[in-house]
């Protein structure tokens, strides 16, 4: 699911942007493996950078993982960790859905609509 937002790159430059980011996100998690006492779910944080861009990441035990691209004058790390939990919490409710379809790549409208709403309350 990729969903740019205002004066955001095309979605073609936001696949290199979060591909290139994956193996990063890998990479911190496995930082985060050796950690006495791991957290059910894993705010990240900024994971790569660009230079009109930041790329922050939050990853769930089930192994799902959620990057945003924010431009470079977006709000700080602080703002952020609620905004992955909200998000998780739109995407879980969308899967747990008795109509929902793995199968199918397309997420619920409500998900849309969810994840539309909270970059507008962060201020996007």
């Amino acid at each position: 699911y990729i969903k740019p937002f205002a004066s955001d790159p095309g979605e073609l430059d936001l696949h290199y942007i979060i591909h290139g980011s994956l193996d990063l996100v890998e990479e911190r998690q496995q930082l985060l493996r050796g950690r006495p006492a791991p957290q059910a779910d894993q705010y990240l944080g900024m994971v790569h950078a660009t230079t009109d861009f930041r790329v922050y990441a939050y990853a769930a035990n089930s192994g799902e993982k959620v990057l945003a691209v924010l431009r470079d004058d977006a709000p700080s790390n602080v703002d952020l960790r609620p905004f992955f939990q909200q998000l998780h919490r739109h995407l879980v409710n969308a899967k747990c859905n008795p109509f929902y379809n793995a199968e199918d790549s397309a997420l619920p409208p409500a998900f849309d609509r969810g994840v539309t709403q909270l970059v507008g309350a962060l201020g996007g």
